[in-house]
Protein backbone atom coordinates (compact mmCIF):
# COMPACT_ATOMS: atom_id res chain seq x y z
CA UNK A 1 0.00 0.00 0.00
CA UNK A 2 2.74 2.59 0.77
CA UNK A 3 4.38 2.11 -2.47
CA UNK A 4 1.07 2.90 -4.80
CA UNK A 5 0.30 5.66 -2.13
CA UNK A 6 3.90 6.99 -2.81
CA UNK A 7 3.82 6.90 -6.40
CA UNK A 8 0.21 8.43 -6.41
CA UNK A 9 2.06 10.76 -4.48
CA UNK A 10 5.29 11.76 -6.62
CA UNK A 11 2.69 11.66 -9.53
CA UNK A 12 1.43 14.94 -7.87
CA UNK A 13 4.36 16.21 -6.67
CA UNK A 14 5.51 16.52 -10.29
CA UNK A 15 2.44 17.93 -11.09
CA UNK A 16 2.87 20.83 -8.44
CA UNK A 17 6.05 21.15 -9.29
CA UNK A 18 5.35 21.90 -13.16
CA UNK A 19 2.51 24.30 -12.26
CA UNK A 20 4.50 26.44 -11.11
CA UNK A 21 2.58 27.32 -7.94
CA UNK A 22 5.68 26.41 -5.41
CA UNK A 23 7.82 29.22 -7.34
CA UNK A 24 4.93 31.46 -6.62
CA UNK A 25 4.37 30.82 -3.46
CA UNK A 26 8.32 31.37 -2.66
CA UNK A 27 8.65 34.37 -4.69
CA UNK A 28 6.45 35.92 -2.03
CA UNK A 29 8.30 35.22 1.10
CA UNK A 30 11.72 37.16 0.65
CA UNK A 31 9.42 40.42 0.03
CA UNK A 32 8.93 40.04 4.21
CA UNK A 33 11.91 40.14 6.34
CA UNK A 34 12.21 38.11 9.37
CA UNK A 35 12.95 41.39 11.54
CA UNK A 36 9.07 42.24 12.08
CA UNK A 37 7.91 43.71 15.21
CA UNK A 38 4.98 41.52 15.09
CA UNK A 39 2.52 39.45 12.61
CA UNK A 40 2.62 41.17 9.28
CA UNK A 41 -0.01 39.18 6.89
CA UNK A 42 0.05 40.00 3.04
CA UNK A 43 -2.12 38.43 0.39
CA UNK A 44 -1.31 38.34 -3.35
CA UNK A 45 -3.87 37.19 -5.91
CA UNK A 46 -1.77 35.13 -8.60
CA UNK A 47 -4.37 33.54 -11.40
CA UNK A 48 -6.88 31.11 -9.69
CA UNK A 49 -4.86 31.31 -6.72
CA UNK A 50 -4.46 33.65 -3.17
CA UNK A 51 -1.37 33.17 -1.88
CA UNK A 52 -1.32 34.24 2.12
CA UNK A 53 1.89 34.71 3.30
CA UNK A 54 2.68 35.54 7.30
CA UNK A 55 5.64 37.19 8.42
CA UNK A 56 6.43 36.91 12.13
CA UNK A 57 9.64 37.72 14.36
CA UNK A 58 11.32 35.06 16.47
CA UNK A 59 9.96 33.35 19.60
CA UNK A 60 10.87 30.84 22.05
CA UNK A 61 9.28 27.65 20.24
CA UNK A 62 10.66 25.67 22.66
CA UNK A 63 8.11 27.36 25.54
CA UNK A 64 6.10 24.58 26.78
CA UNK A 65 3.52 27.34 27.57
CA UNK A 66 -0.17 27.02 26.32
CA UNK A 67 -3.64 28.41 26.32
CA UNK A 68 -6.47 26.81 26.46
CA UNK A 69 -9.58 27.93 23.96
CA UNK A 70 -13.22 27.51 23.55
CA UNK A 71 -16.36 29.55 23.80
CA UNK A 72 -18.04 30.97 21.28
CA UNK A 73 -16.76 33.22 18.50
CA UNK A 74 -16.73 36.81 20.97
CA UNK A 75 -14.69 34.80 23.00
CA UNK A 76 -12.53 32.51 21.02
CA UNK A 77 -11.24 34.01 17.69
CA UNK A 78 -10.49 30.40 16.47
CA UNK A 79 -14.69 29.06 17.19
CA UNK A 80 -14.48 28.31 14.14
CA UNK A 81 -11.92 25.12 14.76
CA UNK A 82 -14.21 23.38 16.93
CA UNK A 83 -16.35 20.87 16.15
CA UNK A 84 -19.77 19.08 18.58
CA UNK A 85 -17.05 16.53 19.89
CA UNK A 86 -14.04 18.86 20.70
CA UNK A 87 -15.22 21.87 22.21
CA UNK A 88 -11.85 23.17 22.94
CA UNK A 89 -8.54 22.91 22.22
CA UNK A 90 -4.88 24.73 23.17
CA UNK A 91 -2.38 26.65 21.40
CA UNK A 92 1.42 27.60 21.86
CA UNK A 93 1.19 30.91 23.99
CA UNK A 94 3.81 33.09 21.81
CA UNK A 95 1.61 32.13 18.94
CA UNK A 96 -1.51 32.11 19.80
CA UNK A 97 -0.67 36.15 21.49
CA UNK A 98 0.81 37.30 17.59
CA UNK A 99 -2.11 35.86 16.29
CA UNK A 100 -4.17 37.89 18.88
CA UNK A 101 -2.45 41.08 18.04
CA UNK A 102 -3.37 40.96 14.26
CA UNK A 103 -7.00 39.74 14.94
CA UNK A 104 -8.79 43.29 15.03
CA UNK A 105 -6.81 44.27 11.72
CA UNK A 106 -6.94 41.08 9.06
CA UNK A 107 -6.73 38.35 10.37
CA UNK A 108 -10.72 37.78 10.47
CA UNK A 109 -10.46 38.42 6.70
CA UNK A 110 -8.18 35.49 6.67
CA UNK A 111 -10.13 32.71 8.57
CA UNK A 112 -12.18 31.79 5.89
CA UNK A 113 -9.71 30.59 3.65
CA UNK A 114 -7.76 27.44 4.21
CA UNK A 115 -4.73 27.98 4.60
CA UNK A 116 -1.46 25.00 4.73
CA UNK A 117 1.27 26.30 6.69
CA UNK A 118 4.53 24.26 5.85
CA UNK A 119 8.15 25.30 6.65
CA UNK A 120 11.31 24.62 4.13
CA UNK A 121 14.51 25.52 4.98
CA UNK A 122 16.13 24.85 1.30
CA UNK A 123 13.72 25.76 -1.51
CA UNK A 124 15.77 23.69 -3.81
CA UNK A 125 15.49 20.88 -2.08
CA UNK A 126 11.97 20.81 -2.29
CA UNK A 127 11.46 21.14 -5.85
CA UNK A 128 14.10 18.22 -5.72
CA UNK A 129 12.22 16.39 -3.62
CA UNK A 130 8.78 16.33 -5.57
CA UNK A 131 10.28 15.19 -8.85
CA UNK A 132 12.81 12.48 -7.32
CA UNK A 133 12.25 9.37 -9.40
CA UNK A 134 10.72 6.44 -8.40
CA UNK A 135 14.02 4.45 -8.03
CA UNK A 136 15.12 6.26 -5.41
CA UNK A 137 14.58 4.02 -1.92
CA UNK A 138 11.52 5.27 -0.70
CA UNK A 139 13.09 5.64 3.23
CA UNK A 140 15.28 8.65 1.69
CA UNK A 141 12.10 10.29 0.56
CA UNK A 142 9.59 9.88 3.53
CA UNK A 143 8.86 7.59 5.94
CA UNK A 144 6.22 4.57 5.33
CA UNK A 145 4.46 5.79 8.91
CA UNK A 146 3.70 9.30 6.98
CA UNK A 147 2.95 7.68 3.92
CA UNK A 148 0.29 5.67 5.75
CA UNK A 149 -1.16 8.89 7.89
CA UNK A 150 -1.55 10.68 4.44
CA UNK A 151 -3.19 7.75 3.03
CA UNK A 152 -5.56 7.80 5.96
CA UNK A 153 -6.36 11.03 5.27
CA UNK A 154 -6.86 11.32 2.21
CA UNK A 155 -9.44 8.10 2.41
CA UNK A 156 -11.50 10.27 5.63
CA UNK A 157 -11.31 13.51 3.67
CA UNK A 158 -13.57 11.26 0.63
CA UNK A 159 -15.37 9.80 3.22
CA UNK A 160 -16.32 13.44 3.80
CA UNK A 161 -17.65 14.28 0.61
CA UNK A 162 -19.33 11.29 -0.07
CA UNK A 163 -22.72 11.56 2.60
CA UNK A 164 -23.92 14.50 0.04
CA UNK A 165 -23.30 12.42 -3.15
CA UNK A 166 -25.23 9.75 -2.17
CA UNK A 167 -28.31 12.14 -0.53
CA UNK A 168 -29.75 12.16 -3.79
CA UNK A 169 -30.06 8.17 -3.91
CA UNK A 170 -31.29 8.27 -0.05
CA UNK A 171 -33.92 11.08 -1.15
CA UNK A 172 -35.23 8.38 -3.87
CA UNK A 173 -35.09 5.85 -1.16
CA UNK A 174 -37.25 8.27 0.85
CA UNK A 175 -39.59 8.46 -2.10
CA UNK A 176 -40.10 5.09 -2.13
CA UNK A 177 -41.14 4.57 1.27
CA UNK A 178 -43.80 7.59 1.16
CA UNK A 179 -45.33 5.26 -1.78
CA UNK A 180 -45.28 2.45 1.02
CA UNK A 181 -47.56 4.87 3.00
CA UNK A 182 -50.03 5.70 0.86
CA UNK A 183 -50.71 2.25 0.30
CA UNK A 184 -51.09 1.91 3.88
CA UNK A 185 -55.39 0.97 4.49
CA UNK A 186 -54.64 0.49 8.50
CA UNK A 187 -52.23 3.68 8.84
CA UNK A 188 -48.56 3.65 7.53
CA UNK A 189 -47.24 3.08 11.38
CA UNK A 190 -50.25 0.10 11.78
CA UNK A 191 -48.89 -1.74 8.79
CA UNK A 192 -45.46 -1.72 9.24
CA UNK A 193 -45.89 -2.97 12.94
CA UNK A 194 -48.34 -5.63 12.03
CA UNK A 195 -46.10 -6.94 8.97
CA UNK A 196 -42.68 -7.19 11.13
CA UNK A 197 -44.58 -9.79 12.88
CA UNK A 198 -44.44 -12.10 9.68
CA UNK A 199 -43.77 -9.94 6.29
CA UNK A 200 -46.82 -10.72 3.97
CA UNK A 201 -45.06 -9.39 1.15
CA UNK A 202 -42.13 -9.00 -0.95
CA UNK A 203 -42.96 -4.99 -0.35
CA UNK A 204 -42.52 -5.10 3.66
CA UNK A 205 -39.35 -7.22 3.58
CA UNK A 206 -37.69 -4.26 0.88
CA UNK A 207 -39.24 -2.05 3.08
CA UNK A 208 -37.44 -2.83 6.02
CA UNK A 209 -34.18 -2.87 4.16
CA UNK A 210 -34.70 0.63 2.80
CA UNK A 211 -35.06 1.53 6.64
CA UNK A 212 -31.87 -0.08 7.31
CA UNK A 213 -29.53 1.84 4.37
CA UNK A 214 -31.32 4.99 5.78
CA UNK A 215 -30.87 4.33 8.96
CA UNK A 216 -27.24 3.82 8.57
CA UNK A 217 -26.51 6.65 6.15
CA UNK A 218 -27.95 8.97 8.38
CA UNK A 219 -26.23 7.90 11.47
CA UNK A 220 -23.11 7.80 9.92
CA UNK A 221 -23.94 11.61 8.17
CA UNK A 222 -24.70 12.73 11.77
CA UNK A 223 -21.59 11.57 13.16
CA UNK A 224 -19.35 12.79 10.26
CA UNK A 225 -21.24 16.35 11.00
CA UNK A 226 -20.21 16.15 14.55
CA UNK A 227 -16.57 15.62 14.37
CA UNK A 228 -16.47 18.60 11.96
CA UNK A 229 -14.70 21.88 12.55
CA UNK A 230 -17.87 24.74 12.26
CA UNK A 231 -15.96 26.17 9.26
CA UNK A 232 -16.55 22.53 7.77
CA UNK A 233 -20.15 21.45 8.83
CA UNK A 234 -22.32 24.30 7.73
CA UNK A 235 -22.45 23.09 4.38
CA UNK A 236 -23.31 19.33 5.07
CA UNK A 237 -25.60 20.73 7.54
CA UNK A 238 -27.69 22.76 5.20
CA UNK A 239 -27.40 20.56 2.43
CA UNK A 240 -28.82 18.12 3.91
CA UNK A 241 -30.95 19.72 6.42
CA UNK A 242 -34.52 19.44 5.06
CA UNK A 243 -33.84 15.89 3.95
CA UNK A 244 -33.07 15.14 7.52
CA UNK A 245 -36.00 16.63 8.80
CA UNK A 246 -38.58 14.31 6.07
CA UNK A 247 -36.21 11.38 6.97
CA UNK A 248 -36.66 11.77 10.39
CA UNK A 249 -40.61 11.82 10.37
CA UNK A 250 -41.01 9.29 7.95
CA UNK A 251 -38.30 6.98 9.59
CA UNK A 252 -38.54 7.32 13.25
CA UNK A 253 -42.11 5.99 13.58
CA UNK A 254 -40.74 2.17 11.83
CA UNK A 255 -38.13 2.50 14.85
CA UNK A 256 -40.79 2.93 17.38
CA UNK A 257 -43.15 0.27 15.84
CA UNK A 258 -39.88 -2.41 15.98
CA UNK A 259 -39.09 -0.48 19.62
CA UNK A 260 -42.40 -1.86 21.10
CA UNK A 261 -43.08 -4.87 19.25
CA UNK A 262 -39.84 -5.98 21.53
CA UNK A 263 -41.57 -5.13 24.33
CA UNK A 264 -39.68 -2.49 25.52
CA UNK A 265 -40.89 0.95 27.14
CA UNK A 266 -40.11 4.65 27.43
CA UNK A 267 -39.17 5.31 24.23
CA UNK A 268 -38.45 8.85 24.41
CA UNK A 269 -36.50 8.57 27.41
CA UNK A 270 -34.35 5.79 26.92
CA UNK A 271 -34.40 4.23 23.71
CA UNK A 272 -34.22 6.95 21.05
CA UNK A 273 -31.41 7.26 19.07
CA UNK A 274 -28.81 10.20 19.18
CA UNK A 275 -29.05 10.57 15.89
CA UNK A 276 -32.73 11.41 15.34
CA UNK A 277 -32.01 13.97 18.40
CA UNK A 278 -29.55 15.66 16.52
CA UNK A 279 -31.49 16.15 13.29
CA UNK A 280 -34.06 17.42 15.41
CA UNK A 281 -32.05 19.89 17.49
CA UNK A 282 -30.37 21.22 14.22
CA UNK A 283 -33.60 21.91 12.19
CA UNK A 284 -35.32 23.43 15.41
CA UNK A 285 -32.04 25.41 15.92
CA UNK A 286 -33.14 27.25 12.06
CA UNK A 287 -36.19 28.20 13.31
CA UNK A 288 -37.91 27.58 10.41
CA UNK A 289 -41.87 28.42 10.46
CA UNK A 290 -43.87 25.73 8.80
CA UNK A 291 -46.24 27.29 6.44
CA UNK A 292 -50.11 25.84 6.66
CA UNK A 293 -53.18 26.96 5.05
CA UNK A 294 -56.11 25.71 6.68
CA UNK A 295 -58.07 24.28 3.52
CA UNK A 296 -54.91 22.50 2.04
CA UNK A 297 -55.28 18.32 1.99
CA UNK A 298 -53.44 16.41 4.69
CA UNK A 299 -53.50 13.10 3.41
CA UNK A 300 -49.73 13.53 2.57
CA UNK A 301 -48.53 15.03 5.47
CA UNK A 302 -45.99 13.48 8.15
CA UNK A 303 -46.82 14.00 11.67
CA UNK A 304 -44.61 16.76 12.75
CA UNK A 305 -43.74 14.91 15.67
CA UNK A 306 -41.94 11.75 14.39
CA UNK A 307 -42.09 10.48 18.39
CA UNK A 308 -45.91 10.91 18.22
CA UNK A 309 -46.56 6.90 18.42
CA UNK A 310 -44.27 6.78 20.93
CA UNK A 311 -46.71 8.59 22.87
CA UNK A 312 -49.63 6.34 21.79
CA UNK A 313 -48.18 3.10 22.88
CA UNK A 314 -47.35 4.77 25.80
CA UNK A 315 -50.75 5.90 26.32
CA UNK A 316 -52.17 2.46 25.52
CA UNK A 317 -50.27 0.37 28.02
CA UNK A 318 -51.43 3.09 30.52
CA UNK A 319 -55.10 2.20 29.14
CA UNK A 320 -54.12 -1.62 29.99
CA UNK A 321 -53.00 -0.75 34.03
CA UNK A 322 -56.16 1.31 34.79
CA UNK A 323 -58.02 -2.11 34.21
CA UNK A 324 -56.08 -4.43 36.28
CA UNK A 325 -53.98 -1.53 38.72
CA UNK A 326 -56.01 -0.39 41.89
CA UNK A 327 -53.30 1.83 43.35
CA UNK A 328 -51.67 5.05 41.86
CA UNK A 329 -55.07 5.60 39.30
CA UNK A 330 -54.88 9.41 39.84
CA UNK A 331 -50.95 9.13 38.16
CA UNK A 332 -52.27 7.14 35.27
CA UNK A 333 -55.52 9.25 34.98
CA UNK A 334 -52.95 12.41 34.70
CA UNK A 335 -51.27 10.91 32.24
CA UNK A 336 -54.32 10.10 29.66
CA UNK A 337 -54.93 13.42 30.30
CA UNK A 338 -51.73 15.46 29.47
CA UNK A 339 -51.69 12.96 26.58
CA UNK A 340 -55.10 14.02 25.15
CA UNK A 341 -54.53 17.47 25.58
CA UNK A 342 -50.96 16.78 23.32
CA UNK A 343 -53.02 15.58 20.62
CA UNK A 344 -55.47 17.99 20.43
CA UNK A 345 -52.73 20.99 20.38
CA UNK A 346 -51.31 19.14 17.44
CA UNK A 347 -54.64 18.58 16.13
CA UNK A 348 -55.67 22.30 16.30
CA UNK A 349 -52.54 23.29 14.29
CA UNK A 350 -53.07 20.27 11.62
CA UNK A 351 -49.59 19.03 12.72
CA UNK A 352 -50.71 15.25 13.02
CA UNK A 353 -51.46 13.06 9.71
CA UNK A 354 -55.39 11.98 8.96
CA UNK A 355 -54.00 8.46 9.19
CA UNK A 356 -53.93 8.70 12.55
CA UNK A 357 -58.01 8.81 12.39
CA UNK A 358 -57.93 5.13 10.17
CA UNK A 359 -60.46 2.64 12.48
CA UNK A 360 -57.70 0.03 12.31
CA UNK A 361 -54.82 2.15 14.02
CA UNK A 362 -53.28 2.53 16.97
CA UNK A 363 -54.42 5.79 18.03
CA UNK A 364 -58.21 5.15 17.57
CA UNK A 365 -57.96 1.57 19.98
CA UNK A 366 -56.52 3.85 22.00
CA UNK A 367 -59.34 6.56 21.63
CA UNK A 368 -61.87 3.55 21.78
CA UNK A 369 -60.34 2.52 25.49
CA UNK A 370 -59.59 5.51 26.51
CA UNK A 371 -63.48 6.77 25.91
CA UNK A 372 -64.92 3.68 27.86
CA UNK A 373 -62.19 4.67 30.79
CA UNK A 374 -63.49 8.52 30.66
CA UNK A 375 -67.37 7.36 30.82
CA UNK A 376 -70.37 8.86 29.64
CA UNK A 377 -70.56 11.38 32.85
CA UNK A 378 -66.98 13.07 32.61
CA UNK A 379 -66.72 16.61 31.46
CA UNK A 380 -66.34 16.81 28.01
CA UNK A 381 -63.22 18.86 26.10
CA UNK A 382 -61.97 20.12 22.83
CA UNK A 383 -60.62 16.67 22.04
CA UNK A 384 -63.65 14.00 23.26
CA UNK A 385 -66.36 16.72 21.32
CA UNK A 386 -64.35 16.37 18.17
CA UNK A 387 -64.08 12.90 18.53
CA UNK A 388 -67.62 11.81 19.74
CA UNK A 389 -68.92 14.57 17.09
CA UNK A 390 -67.19 12.36 14.62
CA UNK A 391 -65.20 15.49 13.00
CA UNK A 392 -62.39 13.52 12.73
CA UNK A 393 -63.66 11.78 9.90
CA UNK A 394 -63.52 15.11 8.13
CA UNK A 395 -59.80 16.51 9.31
CA UNK A 396 -57.56 17.28 6.80
CA UNK A 397 -59.71 16.86 3.78
CA UNK A 398 -59.14 20.13 1.67
CA UNK A 399 -61.63 22.89 1.46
Amino acid sequence: MASSTLRKCLEQGKFVSKSGLVDKAWSKIPTHGNQVPGLDIKTYEEGIYTIVVFAAPSCRLDSAASTRLSGPEDQNPFHFLCSENVSSFSLHTPAYQLFVSAFQNNLVELKSKVVFNTFFEDYSEVLGRLVQPLAVETRLIVDDGIINRMAERAANKKLRFDPLIKLNHMKIEMMHLEKYKKKSTMGYYDRFKTNMKSPDSIVDVVTEKRKKELNDYWISLVKEVEKMPQSEKSLLKTRSLFAGHNYRRLVEPLDIAEYYLRGKREYRTTGRSRHYEMLEKWFKAENIKPTRWEGRDLSDLLTFDSCFWADVEEAMLVNNALRTQLVGREVLFEKLMMFEEYVWKMIEKREVSPEIFLEKSSFMKWWKEYKEIKGLHAPPTHFTEFMNNNKHESYGRAC
